[in-house]
């Protein structure tokens, strides 16, 4: 019932996992049960490395579908084992330190409940210390999420411009989520495409990307093989689509090829781009409302040429006119 209820990443992982526990039951079953009921025996020893398959489906899930962050837990329980043996260290080097004071080593319960005291008030600045300490060592060639956030920030904010905006957005996400290419793609209040502004990708074809971003976030590697989306996105060359929206209203897409590491899109970038998303279909429709009001300001500027100029020519005919009637009536 929950592989059929569901959709994308999470139908793929359901889907390798059955398949590896299906055939490692079958298989266990067959050498371990059917064929010595027959009393064939010889394949007894071999059942239980059939788990063998049960372990790459799950590896494969884990590693091509995101099964499990195996990376983030392995270095969270890094970097809690460090903790641990810290907190040892200073809980015994309190206890040392307070036995030299104490007769006999000795501890009275106010010395314990000192030495509770500090551990309780180093753990919480200590745990955060060796948190970063082992980010930065482990994740020292990714990007920090809430320092990308400002910068784009600070972009949309400098300037009302629309094709700087999304030139220098475009820069700054694929300078550090390290995209191969990427690209956005604006659509008008006709569903028709109304501009878009590429980063190292020139051969963009936008038609049915309108279709394409009402659906809603899209990974290739994660669509059903087969699918109509997923033919469309291979045929164009796009790994991620992320709607661009300002309220309800669908204003653009982010479309984007593969990462230059090979790596798949983590759950850290699709946080980053859906947050960055909603700043940007707010600037986007902002930078809209600007250039309307120039590109109107300017055509009432050219309106108020044309008329004064037409005044004049009126004026220089009147006075031809009357210095005329002048000259008749003399």
């Amino acid at each position: 019932i929950g592989y059929m209820r569901s959709k994308g990443i999470q139908k793929l992982q359901i889907r390798y996992l059955l398949v590896s526990i299906i055939i490692f039951a079958i298989l266990t079953i067959l050498t371990n049960l059917i064929l010595p009921f027959f009393g064939i025996f010889i394949f007894n020893g071999i059942g239980l490395s059939f788990s063998f398959l049960l372990s790459c489906g799950m590896t494969y899930s884990i590693i091509k579908h995101r099964l499990m962050d195996i990376g983030l837990a392995v270095i969270r329980s890094f970097s809690f084992s460090i903790l641990i043996i810290v907190l040892i260290i200073l809980l015994a080097g309190s206890t040392f330190g307070m036995s030299l004071l104490t007769k006999d080593g000795v501890f009275t319960p106010l010395q314990a409940a000192i030495i509770a005291l500090v551990i309780a008030l180093v753990f919480w600045p200590l745990r955060i210390w060796v948190t970063k300490a082992t980010d930065k060592m482990f994740y020292k060639r990714t990007y920090d999420p809430e320092a990308l956030i400002d910068l784009v920030a600070r972009k949309i904010g400098a300037t009302l411009v629309l094709k700087d905006i999304l030139k220098e957005v475009n820069q700054l996400l694929s300078t550090y989520i390290k995209l191969s290419r990427c690209a956005f793609v604006l659509f008008d209040d006709n569903k028709n495409i109304l501009k878009k502004e590429s980063y190292k990708w020139s051969d963009i074809n936008t038609y049915g990307f309108y279709n394409l971003a009402e659906k809603g976030v899209l990974i290739s590697d994660e669509l059903d093989d087969g699918s109509d989306t997923k033919i469309f996105l291979q045929k164009n060359n796009i790994s991620l689509s992320q709607p661009i929206k300002n309220g309800k209203k669908l204003v653009g897409v982010f479309i984007s090829g593969e990462k230059n590491s090979g790596n798949l899109f983590n759950k850290q970038d699709l946080r980053v781009l859906n947050i960055i998303s909603q700043s940007m279909g707010l600037a986007i429709e902002n930078a809209k409302s600007y250039e309307q009001i120039k590109d109107f300001n300017e055509i009432l500027r050219q309106r108020i040429a044309e008329a004064t100029q037409e005044l004049r020519v009126k004026n220089a005919m009147l006075k031809k006119l009357d210095k005329a009637k002048d000259e008749f009536v003399s």
